[in-house]
């Protein structure tokens, strides 16, 4: 038998599902927020291989008391266990791209650059149309509260 688990909590946020992962045990719930500050919305030159195609969402994730405080100065940073995020998309995305998902590139800002998480290394993933039109994606660290888009 297991001594340990984890518990997924899911968060709809109106463009996006975040699942929080919770060890049981854990002394602190993380809850995510849509963070009401203008979206990036362009493409950054200093990013290779990334043609922004549409903002997402804003996600910031905070301990439960902290947000309950309404204390927004401390975004949690990493995660382990990794949250994870479903992402839907749509004919924008599927139009920029000749309906070939493969080219789609999900990714978030950094301070100067968007950072690809659509790879291995965050066990990204990527329904066919005819299945579900979303994507799912686990981030381990990031840096606060980024915008998260579409690219190609």
């Amino acid at each position: 038998m297991r001594e340990s688990g984890i518990i997924k909590k899911a968060h709809n946020l109106h463009a996006l599902t975040v699942l929080v992962p919770r060890r049981i045990g854990q002394e602190f719930e993380i809850v995510p927020i849509d963070v009401p500050e203008p979206m990036v919305e362009h493409n950054d030159e200093g990013t290779m291989d990334f043609t922004w195609i549409r903002s997402v969402a804003n996600v910031a994730l905070f301990r439960k008391d902290h947000h309950d405080m309404k204390n927004y100065g401390e975004p949690i940073k990493e995660f382990d266990p990794p949250i994870e995020f479903r992402i839907p998309y749509g004919d924008l995305e599927l139009e920029n791209v000749s309906n070939d998902i493969s080219q789609l590139k999900l990714a978030y800002f950094s301070p100067d650059r968007w950072v690809i998480i659509s790879d291995v290394f965050h066990e990204y993933q990527i329904l066919p149309p005819e299945i579900a039109r979303i994507a799912e994606v686990k981030i381990w660290s990031w840096v606060g509260d980024p915008t998260i888009a579409w690219g190609k």
